[in-house]
């Protein structure tokens, strides 16, 4: 059968009535055809958007190659094919409207955004209660309590501490969601990490009554350049569920080396228990988020069904792929691929050396110290005078201006924050007159963003509180090196992007005890000094919810957490920052409950402290 033949004005019909915008332009781009549901383009194309159609026609003239665009204009959206008919001179353009599948798109987005933020919202509004809560258990704990008084207060604290680690894993999922989530890439050491790893959940699994054993291969490289957190986090999360899940037999994490090269290596980590194993109809969801096997194992183990999810997004941000092999009834292997690169030798040294003080080295050096809070006056001052160095000290960035101007100075240790006048507007002033002394920052804050701010007003180099003795020693030696023209590049703690993230621990050991090596005798007068201090912000806090004053609450969050963190008060500094935030932000509707978990903690730290001077 011969197929019917239209004339042109048949064909003309049939393309008027056709649903979407058809348009004809001439290569000169002189307006040939368009059919009804053109009309509307054709007069945005008239109004707006004609560059936007001569550039992509120049461009399909000149390749003779379709192309495919799409242009927004006012509240529209086109899809636009452009077809080039080189023997008429002419561009054939097929538009689809998708101005309602955008929409559709984003406010799916918005959507998802909303209840990223939702989460992010209510983890954090449970979170600062439950902290409230653990700490009064603790102080509770700590009181003239019978033996079922006991069991049950340390029920309350280590279900408080298993919900607030529910909480961290929605957070951290939000993060990924919201695209919110990056990695923090510096060299560290592999062996040690995962020694950690070792000691920390050999116990548990000897507790059941596991075998737990941790096999490196020869030739893995001890140092390597990748985000440590999440490797470790990946790995917590994998041997945690394999203990969790493994009532007999053994729990085993295997690390390999697939490939290795001057500049890099590729590994392996595999986490293999003799469990339960996975159904294999229940395999590929496995690392769905919210997932879990059944409801059985949810009442006998807890948890999110995040966990998996989150070392999935963990292992891809690094480029690498992780999978499950299990047989049901025989366990189950978890591993993952990562490739990292491998640190420079001056990278490992760094590592290596971290910063070791040569206790005759004595700098001599005339310093201004700028500094408001006496806990950590005492601290800077004491470090300063015991590495040879002479300092005076000022108490608001006015003082250092007009000192600076007085007086001659090899160095400036600036504190961010101080009343009157803050360490950022007063490193301006300097600036105008003297743009060659180095100025260092003294802050609590440890983000990338605070970091920035430092440099872009005129500072040189930044030091984070609690001050080390170790680390001043590094940034004199790096900087004496630099005013005698040597190119220094060793030690010392690298602060690019570290993250703040809510400490579990009330007094940190390592910390407290560095008290003791760096100021000897002196350490109880900066404990208690600090005490005495804390005290008063704390204070000075309360004073400031009841008169809605959130400045004030800001400026005496900061100093609190600065000084806190110095003895290891972790997680008061942490309930500090927390305040110092809401503070800056003014909406104090939260504040009280944040305080309240705060003056908790203030006051089972300042009882483990006195314990300990005693």
């Amino acid at each position: 059968m011969q197929p019917k033949s239209y004339d042109i004005d048949e064909i003309i019909k049939c393309l008027e009535q056709a649903p979407h915008p058809v348009l004809r332009i001439s290569y000169e781009h002189e307006f040939l055809f368009g059919n009804i549901a053109s009309q509307d383009l054709f007069a945005l194309w008239k109004s707006g958007i004609s560059e936007v159609f001569q550039k992509t026609m120049d461009k399909v003239i000149a390749s003779g190659q379709p192309e495919t665009r799409e242009i927004s204009v006012e509240q529209f959206v086109y899809t636009l094919s452009f077809f080039p008919v080189p023997d008429d001179r002419v561009v054939n353009i097929y538009a689809t409207d998708i101005t309602e599948l955008t929409q559709a798109k984003d406010a799916a987005e918005a959507a998802t955004e909303a209840k990223s933020r939702f989460l992010a919202n209510m983890s954090h509004e449970i979170r600062t209660p439950m902290n409230g809560i653990i700490g009064t258990a603790s102080l509770l704990r700590g009181t003239d309590l019978n033996e079922t008084q006991k069991e049950y207060t340390k029920t309350i604290v280590q279900s408080g501490e298993t919900l607030l680690h529910i909480v961290n894993e929605i957070l951290d999922f939000s993060k990924i969601e919201t695209g919110k989530l990056s990695l923090f890439i510096e060299p560290f050491g592999l062996h040690a990490c995962l020694e950690n790893l070792g000691a920390l959940f050999a116990p548990l699994a000897f507790e059941k009554g596991l075998g737990f054993k941790m096999v490196q291969a020869p030739e893995l490289p001890q140092f390597v350049t990748g985000d440590e957190g999440r490797i470790t986090q990946t790995l917590s999360n994998l041997i945690s569920n394999a203990v969790k899940f493994t009532d007999c037999g053994n729990v085993n994490i295997l690390v390999t080396v697939e490939n290795i090269s001057a500049q890099s290596v590729d590994l392996i980590f595999s986490v293999i228990d003799t469990g339960p194993g996975v159904p294999e109809d229940k395999q590929d969801d496995i690392f769905s988020a919210f997932t879990q096997l059944d409801s059985s194992s949810v009442r006998k183990v807890g948890g999110t069904g995040l966990g998996l999810s989150l070392c999935q997004s963990f292992v891809e941000m690094m480029g690498g792929c992780i999978k499950l092999e299990s047989t049901e009834g025989q366990g189950s292997t978890f591993s993952f691929d990562v490739s990292l690169p491998l640190p420079s030798a001056v990278e490992v040294k760094k590592i290596q050396e971290a910063v070791e003080i040569d206790p005759d080295v004595k700098f001599g050096n005339k310093v201004l110290v700028a500094e408001d809070v006496k806990a950590n006056q005492f601290v800077i001052m004491s470090m300063l005078k015991e590495l040879g160095c002479h300092a005076d000290l000022a108490v608001n960035g006015e003082q250092v201006v007009e000192l600076v101007k007085q007086n001659s100075y090899d160095f400036i240790f600036m504190d961010c924050h101080m009343p009157v006048m803050d360490g950022y507007e007063a490193t301006v002033s300097i600036r105008a007159f003297d743009k060659s002394i180095p100025i260092i920052a003294l802050t609590a804050n440890v983000l990338k963003e605070d970091r920035d701010q430092c440099f872009s007003c005129g500072m040189n180099d930044f030091i984070t509180k609690p001050l080390r003795k170790e680390d001043l020693f590094h940034v004199l030696k790096k900087w004496n090196a630099r005013l005698c023209g040597e190119d220094f590049d060793g030690g010392g703690r690298e602060y690019s992007e570290l993250q703040e993230t809510m400490a579990d621990v009330s007094l940190d050991e390592d910390v407290f005890s560095g008290l003791y090596e760096s100021f000897g005798g002196q350490a109880r007068t900066v404990i208690e000094l600090t005490l005495e201090e804390a005290s008063v912000f704390v204070e000075n806090i309360e004073e400031g919810l009841e008169s809605n004053q959130a400045d004030i609450i800001a400026v005496k969050a900061h100093s609190l957490k600065s000084i806190t963190k110095q003895i290891g008060a972790l997680k008061l500094s942490c309930f500090a920052r927390e305040l110092e935030v809401v503070g800056k932000s003014g909406v104090l509707e939260n504040a009280k409950n944040i305080f309240a978990a705060l003056q908790s903690e203030f006051f089972l730290v300042k009882e483990i402290v006195e314990q300990k001077i005693r």
